[in-house]
């Protein structure tokens, strides 16, 4: 990949971890260190966000419900500005440590 074509794709991928917030706080993915990689695979047209939301410390129920559909809500958001910003791209959003 052309050095140039390197920086949009990262500007692009910078200004969707910026626009993506979490509901509650109103703070970006990026603020609140919730990604924990991205990668542009350009012979496969594809990329992959990897989060890293955790669920609560302590055992509780509702927390795990809480945190889980969160996490949905967050990935879903994620597809969605990945997929304006990179069109036709196949994107994949994932927990880490969940395969």
């Amino acid at each position: 990949m052309v050095p140039q074509q390197e920086d949009i794709i990262s500007q692009k991928i910078e200004r969707v971890l910026g626009r993506v917030q979490d509901p509650q706080s109103l703070l970006s993915v990026s603020e609140l260190g919730w990604i924990s990689r991205v990668r542009y695979l350009p012979a496969f047209d594809k990329l992959e966000v990897e989060t890293d939301i955790n669920s609560p410390r302590f055992t509780c129920a509702l927390c795990g419900i809480i945190t889980a559909s969160l996490r949905e809500t967050i990935h879903r958001l994620l597809n969605e500005e990945f997929r304006k910003e990179f069109p036709g791209t196949n994107i994949v959003v994932s927990q880490k440590g969940v395969e």
